[in-house]
């Protein structure tokens, strides 16, 4: 709604440019200027005359706020030029408007010359003489020749004067090349000859012509076209199935309505690996997505060969709450088979023994919350807070003792301190439950170089026993805790934490861009790490205990407990950069187990941190 200074002059917004901007219109000239230049649209707006005060509503950083400005100039004009979403619907209405006006404004007398031009375009023309490109068709000569004369003296001629009767006229004279009757229903007078060699164009048509080639084009209908995004390679150490290749790539369309990625992982022994891909259906408020995994692992067990794998079919459907928070529901449908391959070596002369294969089919559903208010500045450096709360639940079909069920919280922070200098702190804790719940195991960090795995303790889910492990498949490794083995500890819940001080020295101190890419991504850390994992209450005290050890000696099966301090910690200092390509970390933590320091352990891995 305009907002009126005097009966003359008054204030509005309009999109004219693009950005809902505030402009003034003079009734008095006719004439409309622009006041305001903001990026981002105007929603509400309010001007206190006397007081000469601009207060508006827009967005800034994602969130509408209001502005205020004193001492507002309210007479000041600014040009802002169109953006490209307003040049294109220019074009299309002018486009539209040409074609229905294309005709209109056209005088009878161009219409005629323009027939008439088109009628003499296809009349055929007889070729010019080859011999004399150059030669000028000139009509007969009239006079006649003096006999016995047959050279023309030029020093002694004269004209011979030709008497015209009156009331007649000279009739044309055909040239000798091309004879040419007149048509008088295909002519043009002489003044409009003259008017037609006369220059016709304006300045505004001649102005119009050399914007021809900056002019933009379209607007074109939108057809879907697929465009590669990227091919990522990457190294990846895992717990159980060791040094591995990781190969991923994804492809979307122009507007991102659609997007497919995937990937393969494989070990080098080419049998244990991971196959994944994914389509998403973006165009609507509602994400809709369909996945597809299969995870495969060859594991060696008091000396048999088995395969673990692992099928799914997951869809997905996704409503963003807000620009931070979505909503995910995914029900999947798969199953699990567990197949021994006999052992591995052969040792006794009788034929191999196998223990039959095992299968159990799972339907149930992912459901998450994420909230994410982070931003990205640099390379293992982000700013903001995000988080996920995950419950997902598998039936086992057919067999109601294979249920369980999973809840985690992981919440992140990010806080900035000076200029990229962060404090990074993760708070983590999950717990399975149901009638055949899964384990956690912690400890380590992620594509850890030269990892170390504890096998031992009967409870332990990579423990070696006879059979299959049901437990190996859904295992999940619960880290970061530096200084430790993987699965130091292990228990159907678990809670850690982290705390970062992340300084990127080189940028920190650099008042410009820095070059090279060693310097520029380095890091230098502190950090200090503490976590337990538990079965049944939490060890909140001492009569909680932690750890049970189950020893079998001949036929005594001992159950040992002890009542140690349920929280493993660590603290020590970091080093990150690019180095031939790959982003390394390298850490020196001083573990500490039941009140007490042990030495220092340097670990590498690949890859970022939390």
């Amino acid at each position: 709604y305009p907002k009126a200074i005097d009966e003359n002059n008054f204030y509005y917004l309009s999109d004219q440019r693009g950005i809902l901007n505030l402009f003034k219109f003079s009734r008095q000239t006719g004439v409309y200027a622009q006041v305001t230049n903001f990026p981002s649209s105007i929603k509400e707006y309010d001007i206190d005359f006397y007081n000469r005060t601009l207060a508006v509503v827009t967005t800034k950083d994602l969130q509408d706020d209001i502005f205020v400005q004193q001492n507002f100039n309210l007479e000041r004009q600014i040009f802002t030029p169109a953006t490209k979403r307003k040049e294109t619907q220019q074009v299309k209405i002018i486009t539209e408007r040409r074609k229905k006006e294309s005709r209109q404004g056209v005088s009878i007398k161009q219409l005629i010359n323009e027939r008439l031009q088109q009628k003499q375009d296809t009349i055929k023309k007889n070729p010019e003489p080859q011999n004399n490109p150059n030669l000028v068709v000139l009509p007969l000569d009239t006079t006649k020749a003096k006999p016995g004369n047959a050279e023309l003296n030029t020093d002694n001629y004269s004209f011979e004067e030709v008497k015209v009767k009156p009331d007649t006229s000279i009739a044309p004279v055909a040239p000798k090349i091309v004879e040419k009757n007149l048509n008088t229903d295909d002519y043009k007078f002489e003044d409009d000859v003259v008017k037609t060699q006369k220059p016709t164009e304006t300045f505004l048509s001649r102005y119009m012509k050399a914007r021809e080639s900056s002019r933009i084009n379209g607007p074109f209908p939108y057809e879907p076209k697929f465009s590669y995004e990227n091919l990522a390679t990457n190294f990846v150490i895992d717990p159980l199935r060791g040094f591995s290749i990781r190969l991923e790539t994804q492809m979307n369309d122009i507007l991102e309505n659609y997007r497919i990625f995937g990937g393969i992982q494989t070990a080098f022994d080419w049998k244990s690996g991971d196959v994944y891909g994914e389509f998403q259906y973006l165009k609507h408020r509602v994400d809709f997505s369909v996945r597809y995994d299969r995870k495969v692992i060859f594991w060696t067990q008091n000396d048999q060969l088995q395969k673990y794998s692992w099928q799914k079919i997951e869809f997905g459907a996704a409503l963003p709450i807000s620009v931070r928070t979505r909503i995910a529901v995914k029900p999947f449908a798969g199953y699990t088979q567990f197949v021994d391959r006999g052992p591995d070596q052969q040792v006794s002369p009788g034929p191999p023994s196998y223990v039959p294969s095992k299968q159990q089919f799972y339907a149930g559903a992912r459901a998450e919350l994420v909230y994410d208010n982070s931003v990205s500045t640099g390379m293992n450096l982000i700013e903001g807070t995000r988080g996920k709360l995950n419950f997902v639940h598998y039936a086992g079909l057919g067999n109601k003792n294979a249920s369980f069920s999973q809840i985690s919280l992981d919440v992140r922070h990010y806080q900035k301190i000076y200029k990229e200098i962060v404090l990074a702190v993760r708070g983590y804790s999950g717990t399975f439950f149901g009638n055949a719940p899964k384990q956690y195991v912690l400890g380590g960090i992620d594509n850890w170089f030269g990892n170390k795995v504890n096998y031992e303790g009967v409870k332990n889910p990579l423990y070696v026993k006879s059979g299959f492990n049901d437990n190996l498949l859904f295992a999940e490794f619960a880290t970061t805790l530096r200084g430790f083995d993987y699965a130091t500890l292990y228990g159907t819940s678990v809670a850690m934490a982290s705390a970062e001080f992340r300084v990127p020295l080189i940028r920190a101190l650099a008042g410009g861009p820095v070059s090279s890419n060693f310097f520029r991504n380095m890091q230098f850390t502190a950090f200090y790490d503490i976590g337990t994992s538990w079965t049944g209450a939490p060890p909140v005290n001492s009569q909680n205990t932690l750890r049970t050890v189950e020893i079998k000696q001949g036929p005594f099966l001992i159950d040992l407990k002890q009542y140690l301090n349920p929280w493993l910690y660590s603290y020590g200092f970091g080093f990150r950069t690019m180095m031939l390509g790959y982003y390394l970390k390298f850490d020196l933590a001083w573990p500490v187990e039941n009140y007490k320091v042990k030495d220092p352990r340097l670990s590498v891995s690949l890859g970022f941190d939390f």
